[in-house]
């Protein structure tokens, strides 16, 4: 979420402090964070692909259903709306089936990465206790490094359970983008200084669907500006 944006900006202030107190919590905080980044990175590499074709083969056949069943009263006087659903189920049934696969996947990686905030804070007080042991940090400098390594990892492990969000987000603004690249309104283009005014058509021709010979052919005709 956009919060989440807002909380990763402590993190810097949450390694500064970590190193403070000793150098070994900064390094130690600053290399789950790393982890935890790459466990997202990992996620999106092995996910992005599978989500987007499921996407797009859900949309497919959605479309595909759609255009069949714009003349449902006629498939169904014909009794052949039944036929037309059980065709459409193993195609459906395909995208979601990858859909699943793509979620399954992207359940694993998460319970990875949270195991990895919580053995974040386990090994800070692991490294704590030696530190004390050697008279090289105070007890109370324990409690201070697991609440600062919580406070910089926990950001960085929400953004990237927040990934499928993210990603049908991303999804869908790719599919907006090709929709405004295919309905653009074409740019004009500058008009032949040594052109003639009008509109003019040269040579037309057209073919109905089916047929093997054109209708119209060789017609050109001059509609003179104003006319």
């Amino acid at each position: 979420t956009v919060s989440d944006l807002f909380d990763i900006l402590a993190l810097p202030v949450a390694l500064l402090v970590l190193w403070l107190l000793h150098p070994v919590y900064g390094v130690l905080a600053a290399a789950s964070c790393a982890l935890i980044a790459l466990l997202g990175v990992v996620l999106d590499r092995t996910t992005r692909g599978m989500l987007r074709a499921a996407s797009d083969r859900q949309l497919q056949t959605a479309g595909e259903l759609q255009g069949r069943l714009r003349q449902g009263d006629m498939l169904e006087g014909l009794g052949m709306l039944a036929a037309v659903v059980r065709r459409w189920q193993p195609a459906q049934a395909a995208a979601l089936a990858e859909g699943d696969a793509a979620q399954a996947r992207a359940r694993a990686v998460r319970g990875i990465t949270e195991f990895a905030g919580f053995l974040a804070q386990g090994m800070t007080v692991v490294v704590g206790v030696i530190l004390t042991l050697h008279d090289q940090a105070s007890p109370g400098s324990i409690i201070a490094a697991m609440m600062l390594t919580a406070m910089a990892t926990q950001p960085v492990a929400r953004i990237v359970l927040a990934w499928r969000e993210w990603a049908f987000a991303a999804l869908a603004w790719r599919r907006l983008r090709e929709l405004f690249a295919e309905h653009a309104v074409p740019l004009p283009r500058a008009a032949d200084p040594e052109g003639v005014a009008g509109l003019w058509l040269r040579e037309l021709a057209w073919t109905p669907p089916g047929a093997t010979r054109p209708v119209i052919e060789g017609l050109s005709l001059h509609c003179a500006t104003g006319s």
